[in-house]
């Protein structure tokens, strides 16, 4: 009986050796995870470094003395509700583009685009424009006026 006891207290004291290594180890591990920041609604980038997902440009500055010559994006999360963009902005998934300017002072040339998020019961978007998932075109208008020529295509959720 006496082997017993000793070889269970011995598993025991094993045992919360082992449990509190491991611990240690995860709390180590823990600690040395960087903590996951909330990205900043808006950013001032220059042009050559890469658009963090779900960001769109909103504004370019050509010639930024600070991006040693490069051209400085203003970017930014947009909201459901819509947002001007320029016109070599990323779209984000889920985002359409409702309307088209050519008269966007703030995009150094490029076009501006109204992007937002579709409604289920149907929307116009501008032949430019991604379709997303789930939506279909159930009829085009030639040269949409608020697309700047572009066609018109009025989608809903299939």
């Amino acid at each position: 009986m006496k082997n017993i006891t000793t070889w269970l207290m011995r598993l025991l004291v094993a045992l919360i050796a082992t449990v509190t290594a491991l611990t240690a180890a995860a709390a180590t591990a823990q600690a040395a995870t960087p903590t996951t920041v909330r990205p900043a609604t808006t950013l001032s980038i220059c042009a050559n470094s890469p658009i963090p997902s779900g960001y769109v440009i909103t504004e370019i500055s050509a010639g930024s003395p600070s991006c040693s010559g490069y051209a400085q994006y203003i970017i930014q999360t947009p909201t459901a509700g819509g947002i001007t963009v320029c016109g070599n902005s990323p779209i984000p998934t889920g985002y359409v583009i409702t309307g088209v300017s050519t008269s966007d002072v703030t995009c150094d040339g490029y076009q501006g685009y109204y992007i937002r998020t579709p409604v289920a019961s149907g929307i116009t978007v501008c032949g430019n424009s991604p379709i997303p998932t789930g939506y279909v075109i159930t009829r085009t208008s030639t040269g949409d006026v608020t697309c700047d020529g572009y066609d018109g295509y009025f989608i809903v959720l299939a």
